[in-house]
């Protein structure tokens, strides 16, 4: 499933049912965004929102955790798919009651030899093109400057724009947000460093 780039998502995780009205109350409370929210399990869910969700909960997860009587292990994503998923998963076996960012999360599972993951990560991009990979690659790697890709890939920066949202269109990532860029970056080290 993929969302729009603007949004950010929150895939929560718990080990008991959650109190969905409790959830409300503090996102309602605190958000000051408009936001959704889905259970998908009775301790497992997703909030999206255009807020930024990472410093939101980084403030009231504690918080949010006391009220339920529980640790609540929350993600931040881009989007809904294996890989948030498994990493998910991960967070909450090894960081329970922690918020991290999906990039946080590849590169603690490779740090921490978890196979499965890691092996997610690995392919995460093999869907895209080679030359919106080669532009997106370029483009973490100078700092996200678009103008410093176009001289390092001998490209106008027209073209390079071009690419770059191809490779948003094909990964569903929007590597011009920091975190998202980490991800693209952590996941090609993984793969450029896979031991065959």
């Amino acid at each position: 499933m993929y969302w729009n780039d603007m949004e950010s998502y929150a895939l929560f995780l718990a080990d008991h049912p959650v109190d969905q009205s409790i959830l409300e109350t503090v996102l309602t409370e605190n958000l000051g965004a408009p936001y959704e929210l889905y259970l998908t399990e009775a301790g497992r869910g997703v909030i999206s929102s255009e807020a930024d969700l990472k410093t939101l909960f980084d403030s009231l997860l504690p918080i949010l955790s006391d009220d339920l009587h529980q640790p609540l292990t929350i993600l931040i994503t881009h989007r809904s798919d294996t890989l948030s998923e498994a990493a998910l998963n991960f967070c909450h076996r090894h960081k329970k009651g922690r918020c991290l960012m999906l990039a946080e999360a590849v590169i603690l599972a490779y740090l921490n030899h978890e196979p499965k993951l890691t092996t997610l990560a690995e392919h995460y991009f093999d869907d895209v093109s080679f030359e919106a990979m080669a532009t997106a690659k370029a483009f973490v790697s100078t700092g996200l400057n678009a103008s410093r890709v176009a001289q390092k890939l001998y490209l106008h920066r027209n073209t390079v724009n071009y690419r770059l949202q191809k490779f948003i269109e094909q990964s569903g990532l929007d590597i011009r947000d920091y975190h998202n860029a980490q991800l693209l970056y952590f996941c090609t080290l993984i793969k450029e460093n896979a031991i065959r």
